[in-house]
């Protein structure tokens, strides 16, 4: 999985703007590169020609020709953006290099997809971090029900992923399920301006004063991969997506107190000790049986 969606950044640096500079820059291609997917998306396989849409539909505009033309930037860079020519490769191939099992990655894609979802169901869009704790909770939880129904796949010969959700382990810790792992990934997904996270004093009823939301970086991931992540092959991935879903459905718009009051009417929730663990994360691992788990590739630009 490749950091594509930022390139826009990484153009300019790579022309050399810097401060305000850059952010008006930044602003600006956000806005064509928006437009651009609205009016001429479905003529480019974003797989495959991203980069020639970014060139041919973004980066050659008169406005962005405009704004850059008198900031300094070399004849040779210059001619590169104005025609559409941009060597991408030029200046991506230095990258930082973090190793994630694709086990985590497809983790992260589902935190994303949460967020994503929630959005598009609540017109304040800023989720609670207690939200997210209990909502990924409630998606394993009803899965972990349903395990029966998707044990079969092992028989198609993905190896021993059996089961599906996400990987975190959820413990009670204030009376309600909390994890670290997933507080593990919400910061990495912060660090790469994948999510934000804003404070919010006082935030009624919750344990966290925090508030997240979708990054700029994380839609354009959106933006990106779209059909991808929109049309997942695997009947595993699908259930998880399909009862995710219905959580949101469900509970996007309901109220801390109406989350805690439907979390304590779990056995789970109301059985475990504080500081004992509620429910244990999902065992996936996308691997061939009695292999180690090979490492995914998630490029992050330095």
């Amino acid at each position: 999985m490749s950091n594509d969606w930022i390139v826009l950044e990484e153009v300019g640096k790579w022309a050399g703007l810097e401060g305000d500079d850059l952010d008006t820059y930044l602003r600006l291609a956000s806005q064509i590169h928006n437009k651009a997917v609205e009016q001429s998306g479905q003529q480019y396989d974003m797989d495959t020609e991203y980069f020639h849409f970014l060139n041919q539909e973004v980066l050659s505009s008169p406005e962005i020709e405009e704004a850059i033309t008198n900031q300094g930037l070399s004849p040779e860079k210059l001619s590169a953006i104005r025609s559409g020519n941009v060597d991408f490769e030029e200046f991506l191939n230095e990258t930082h290099l973090v190793n994630y099992t694709l086990d985590e990655i497809v983790d992260f894609v589902m935190v994303l997809k949460l967020l994503d979802g929630y959005r598009s169901r609540v017109e304040d869009s800023q989720m609670p971090l207690d939200k997210l704790y209990y909502l990924a909770f409630t998606v394993n939880y009803r899965l972990s029900k349903n395990d029966d129904i998707v044990r079969f796949e092992d028989s198609l010969g993905i190896g021993n992923l059996q089961r599906t959700g996400y990987r975190y382990s959820f413990i009670k810790q204030s009376g309600y399920p909390f994890s670290e792992s997933l507080e593990r990934d919400k910061n990495r997904l912060i660090g790469w301006n994948l999510l934000n996270e804003r404070t919010v004093p006082n935030l009624s009823n919750c344990e966290y004063p925090f508030e997240l939301s979708m990054g700029e970086r994380g839609k354009f991931f959106f933006t990106r991969y779209q059909q991808k992540i929109n049309q997942f092959d695997s009947l595993l991935l699908k259930t998880w997506e399909d009862e995710q879903r219905q959580v949101l459905n469900d509970f996007a718009a309901e109220s801390i107190e109406s989350l805690h009051s439907y979390l304590q009417s779990i056995d789970l929730v109301q059985q475990a000790q504080e500081g004992n663990v509620v429910l244990h994360g999902r065992p996936m691992n996308f691997t061939e049986n009695d292999k180690q788990s090979k490492q995914g590739e998630f490029n992050a630009h330095a």
